[in-house]
């Protein structure tokens, strides 16, 4: 005699990895789509009407045209000398046996992880004080930047270099930010500083 044994087939668990995978995914979409959207919209529109006056202005406005220039120089160097050496380099450490080849590729892996601001810190300039200063700063299109210094001066430095150009004891812990403004055909820097309101005009 013969015996058939029936196993019963085992039960289908949902698999949460594809949801997982998906819901991240649309995050992710969100993320890029919508503020790409955001701004091919708003290039081609102004005050809720169709124009091409932004290009027109990208294109001959000399203050988006240096950066636009710069941002190509940039962006073309980069590529041509990634081109130059990154894909030599790899040849080299993927097809030959060529001596530190694992310790360059530990080197390209960290280049992947680190932060990019890590590179992007063009100077620093260090303040003596207390450190309890909660004035913000002010940049001006003729390359100043100016910011109440935590040993209660205002200053103004150099927005290339950081080297300090100016500076103006107050002896005040600073709570607002300069701003500026222009009178009679002359820009002003003005700023809070405890009771009083400070205000220089700048030397052409």
């Amino acid at each position: 005699m013969t015996t058939a044994i029936v196993t019963p087939a085992p039960r289908r668990r949902f698999d949460l990895s594809w949801p997982i995978l998906i819901g991240f995914s649309a995050v992710l979409c969100a993320l890029i789509v919508l503020p790409m959207s955001w701004l091919v919209f708003y290039s081609f529109t102004d005050k809720g009407r169709f124009t091409l006056e932004n290009f027109v202005k990208l294109a001959t406005d000399p203050t988006f045209t240096a950066p636009l220039l710069t941002t190509v120089i940039i962006a073309t160097s980069s590529a041509i000398i990634c081109c130059a050496v990154a894909a030599p380099m790899g040849w080299l450490v993927a097809r030959t046996d060529m001596p530190l080849r694992r310790t360059i590729r530990a080197l390209v892996t960290a280049s992947f992880v680190t932060p990019p601001f890590l590179g992007a810190i063009a100077w620093e300039l260090a303040q003596t004080g207390p450190a309890r200063s909660w004035g913000g700063t002010l940049a001006t299109a003729t390359g100043l930047v100016f910011f109440g210094e935590d040993s209660g001066a205002l200053m103004a430095v150099d927005a290339s270099s950081g080297t300090p150009l100016w500076h103006f004891q107050t002896n005040t812990l600073w709570k607002a930010s300069p701003m500026t403004y222009v009178f009679d055909g002359r820009q002003h820097i003005a700023v809070a500083s405890g009771p009083n309101i400070l205000s220089f005009a700048l030397v052409e």
